[in-house]
Formats: structure tokens, sequence, C-alpha cells
């Protein structure tokens, strides 16, 4: 596990995999719907509190550690990571809505796979992305104490 991890790298992705997975094959179980239900619960809040983050603290930082020098790397990142964070809120504006509530049961299995399958998708390309480039830029350019900072 990464000193950057958060709930939308880490428990969001692995439960959207783990629910792609278990749909494949049919029947909305038990454990399928705890799943859903925990996504409702922390999906929402999760990419919310991601985005701010790297907004307000992490974006920040980085430019910061290049004052005077041209950060055309770093916007371009975080500009993709931006666009990223909208195709994520949108696609899950979408699939919410099937996913009922715990009143009302979500609907099949297999009329969540259109949505679920790409959300996963992008979630762990994000997470990969994040683990394997940004992270890591981040530990070498930024300063002991700022790291501190980000990860607390």
């Amino acid at each position: 596990m990464s000193a950057f991890d958060n709930a939308l790298n880490h428990e969001i992705a692995s439960l959207l995999a783990s629910l792609s997975e278990r749909l494949r094959p049919g029947p909305l179980d038990a454990p399928s719907q705890q799943m859903l239900h925990r996504l409702r619960e922390v999906f929402s809040p999760a990419l919310a509190a991601h985005d701010e983050w790297l907004s307000t603290q992490l974006f920040p930082a980085l430019y910061e550690s290049m004052a005077g020098s041209d950060a055309v790397c770093i916007r371009d990142m975080e500009s993709g990571m931006r666009e990223n964070h909208r195709s994520l809120a949108a696609q899950w504006r979408a699939l919410a809505p099937l996913l009922g509530s715990d009143a009302l049961p979500s609907t099949d299995a297999q009329a969540l796979l259109p949505s679920i399958e790409p959300l996963a998708a992008l979630c762990t390309h994000l997470a990969d992305f994040e683990r394997d480039e940004l992270f890591p830029m981040a530990e070498r350019l930024l300063s002991d104490e700022a790291l501190a900072r980000l990860r607390s």
C-alpha cells in the first residue's frame, strides 16, 4: 500500500472489480447486494474527497515545487485527472439510479454490468496511474515535510 492510499484507489477500485466479477455469472445474490450497498455509501464521498485532496493539496504542492520552472507535465497530469474525475462522476450518476436503495432492490445483475464494468475499468486505470506515475513523481519532487503534510 502506498502512503498516498485513499478510499477511491484502495477500496472502491477493488470493490468495483470484485462486483464486476460477481455479476458476470448472473444472479444478484446477497454478497453482491452488500457490495452494491457499500458502493452506494462510499463512492460519492470518496470521489469528492479525493478530488478535493488532489486539487487543494497535491497539485498545489507539485506546482510549488516547480516554482520558476515550466510545469507543463504537471498541468497535463492535473488536466487529465480532472477529466477522468468528471468521467467517473458522470458514470456514477448514470449507475446510481440502477442500484436502488436499502428499501428498494437494485435491478438485475445483467442490467448493471454495462455500467459497472466501464466504471471499474476507469477507476482501476486512475488508481494505476496514480500509483505508477503521479505519486512516485510527487515523492521525487516534494520535500519530506511536504510529503508528511500530504500523507496526514
